[in-house]
């Protein structure tokens, strides 16, 4: 690509060599990941976000000025802490924790898994003719690897979209987003007689969620379908496009009800539609359980 065809806006405006799809939602310049910063639930850009924030840290220096005094002769009263305490100190509210919280679980499910022989898989793993046995499969199966070519490319999924995601939605809502594109991927791997013995199918939800975001966001959205065709061409080669498709569509689902969920009225509407999607999800389930 020719620098004249090169379109600077998808690429951060203080880092001209980053493409990135996030604008900064006050200004609407493009910013990196490094650049991003998260104010009262909105992404802004540097220059942006220490605008939000001077204005409230000089009111609350004048109205607590004799506070803070006392907090800084305690603080250098008191003894250097633990390693432990250091540690925890590095952890903001903008640290991705769920994603890396997944990330471990899934290397903890496959030591566990290879030293078992595939004991965890066995009972784990969603499998057509033993789901009535193990009913519980349509939420393990989201905790899986799939071996290690499974987890290092589930894992690698999670580090790339799973950070950026996490920070954006926070926490709670990136949790809801995993457990119910997870769930999905189980039903449809149920409805449609095909197995999940992997996270791939949550993992697609991450990515159908991301695309959504991305859209409404703008930017260059290439690098996102390349990694959707690749997550949907490796799940045929597992042999679970069904968990693949299910987690896509109920990720992509999650993320439009996010796009509605700002205010108190369109937060309990953002509930709703989560729980109609679950309890939709539950319903099909039990069909499928019936008749077959």
């Amino acid at each position: 690509m020719t620098d004249a065809a090169r379109n600077p806006d998808d690429y951060c405006y203080r880092h001209p060599d980053r493409l990135s799809f996030v604008l900064c939602e006050r200004c609407g310049r493009t910013i990196c990941l490094e650049c991003q910063n998260h104010v009262n639930g909105q992404v802004l850009c540097p220059d942006d976000a220490t605008a939000r924030v001077t204005p409230i840290s000089s009111a609350r220096t004048s109205a607590h000025g004799s506070a803070r005094s006392s907090a800084r002769s305690s603080t250098r009263s008191s003894r250097l802490r633990p390693q432990a305490s250091r540690l925890l100190a590095r952890v903001t509210p903008e640290t991705p924790i769920v994603t890396y919280s997944i990330m471990a679980i899934l290397v903890l499910v496959f030591l566990v898994d290879a030293f078992s022989g595939g004991l965890v898989t066995a009972y784990f793993a969603v499998e057509p003719g033993l789901v009535l046995q193990h009913p519980w499969s349509l939420l393990t199966s989201m905790i899986l690897t799939g071996g290690i070519i499974g987890l290092l490319f589930n894992g690698y999924s999670l580090f790339i979209l799973g950070r950026q995601f996490e920070r954006f939605v926070g926490r709670q809502k990136f949790i809801v987003l995993y457990v119910i594109s997870g769930f999905s991927a189980s039903v449809f791997a149920f409805l449609l007689v095909g197995s999940v013995s992997s996270a791939t199918g949550a993992i697609f939800g991450l990515v159908g969620a991301t695309v959504v975001m991305a859209r409404k966001m703008g930017g260059n959205h290439t690098r996102l379908y390349i990694t959707c065709a690749v997550i949907l061409v490796i799940s045929i080669l597992f042999g679970e496009w069904q968990a693949a498709i299910g987690g896509g569509l109920a990720g992509a689902a999650v993320a439009f009800t996010y796009l509605f969920g700002n205010g108190t009225e369109r937060e309990r509407r953002t509930r709703f539609l989560l729980g109609a999607l679950v309890g939709v999800l539950l319903v099909l389930a039990v069909i499928r359980a019936l008749i077959f």
